[in-house]
């Protein structure tokens, strides 16, 4: 079988489901305000012009929080400042999205000290990956949707090929319920016409079918069954980090989507083990895998790749497992919206050898 001949998936959704989605902020429109945080690493306001011309382009007015720029060793700003900075875009009744600048390392240093009473009567959209895994957790457990996309350091992927928006917006995971003032703006690459039009699409979607997503082809199926459940996750390594702590996500009936960046093969098999142990991969209704960019190994190899770890973690379990997810610290990072329904019967299907 060549390289061409992988397993893929035919996907059909399940006749019902009792699994409620969470809450979700109200979609965007032109003229809202979107604003950009550094929750964790620093980062230079000269670095995000290119998004906030974009962002700026499509008719939305940004504003950069204050804590943008401020620098306290590797970090954002003190973790206090961090907080305080985030905390008001929090609490502003006119910003309708708050956009993580970066990763790197700091959210769950300043997590605690956040007050969530105003979001929750005036939710907003909240924007990030990698470190910002930990906003995705906390706002699991309050109940509220959430965005796990690329983030301005990012824009524009040079790597990615680019279609003019226009073809994009035919592609969406929502496309039926995209508005028909979506992006305008040419020559932007697909996973960021996505980015915008999955905060622009329409409140009512509860649910979303496998076979949406406009990449779920190119993912290979290791596992089939029914893939019914709220999805959660994000970066592994911070998820790992969480355990323990209020802002860990409930994980059971859960479609777990997981990925990570410049990691030891052994320190992965260290936490897929932790959250076995922990109980946290026995209940789950999913597993997706996204992007494991850069993983590394020692002089005297783990003897796995960091799929078969993956596939030994959850070897004991039933539910579908599902590789290739193009989401994390690859080229392309598709957004995935945290909390939404996955809804489908996920069947294995051999493609024939063609010698």
């Amino acid at each position: 079988m060549n390289s061409e001949n992988y397993r893929r998936g035919v996907f059909s959704p399940p006749a019902s489901s009792p699994t409620p989605a969470l809450f979700r902020p109200p979609a965007l429109k032109r003229g809202d305000c979107i604003a950009l945080a550094a929750p964790a690493r620093w980062m230079d306001h000269s670095e995000v012009e290119p998004f906030v011309r974009w962002l700026t382009s499509e008719g939305f007015n940004v504003r950069s929080s204050w804590g943008i720029g401020r620098r306290h060793h590797q970090f954002s700003g003190r973790d206090d400042e961090r907080a305080q900075a985030f905390q008001e875009l929090l609490d502003d009744p006119e910003v309708r999205a708050i956009v993580c600048l970066r990763g790197g390392y700091g959210t769950v240093r300043m997590v605690d000290l956040l007050d969530w009473s105003a979001f929750k009567h005036q939710p907003k959209w909240v924007v990030g990956y990698s470190d910002i895994t930990v906003l995705h957790a906390h706002l699991h457990q309050l109940g509220f949707r959430s965005m796990h996309a690329a983030m301005p350091v990012q824009f524009p992927s040079a790597s990615m090929s680019v279609q003019p928006t226009a073809d994009a917006i035919s592609a969406q995971p929502t496309a039926a319920d995209i508005p028909e003032d979506g992006p305008e703006t040419g020559g932007v690459p697909a996973h960021w016409c996505a980015w915008l039009n999955l905060l622009m699409a329409p409140d009512h979607k509860e649910a979303q079918e496998w076979n949406h997503f406009p990449w779920a082809s190119r993912c290979h199926v290791a596992r089939a069954g029914t893939l019914d459940g709220i999805l959660i996750g994000g970066n592994l390594s911070v998820l790992y980090s969480l355990l323990g702590s209020r802002s860990f996500p409930d994980l059971k009936g859960k479609v777990l989507f997981l990925e990570d960046v410049d990691e030891y093969l052994y320190h992965i098999d260290r936490m897929l083990t932790a959250l076995k142990r922990a109980g946290m991969l026995k209940d789950l209704s999913g597993l997706l895998v996204g992007d494991f960019t850069g993983m590394k190994d020692h002089g005297i190899s783990f003897g796995s790749t960091w799929e078969e770890i993956i596939l030994e973690s959850v070897a004991t379990y039933h539910y579908p497992v599902i590789f290739g997810v193009p989401a994390g610290h690859g080229d392309e990072n598709w957004p995935l919206e945290m909390g939404i329904r996955l809804q489908s019967q996920i069947h294995m299907a051999s493609i024939p050898d063609t010698q």
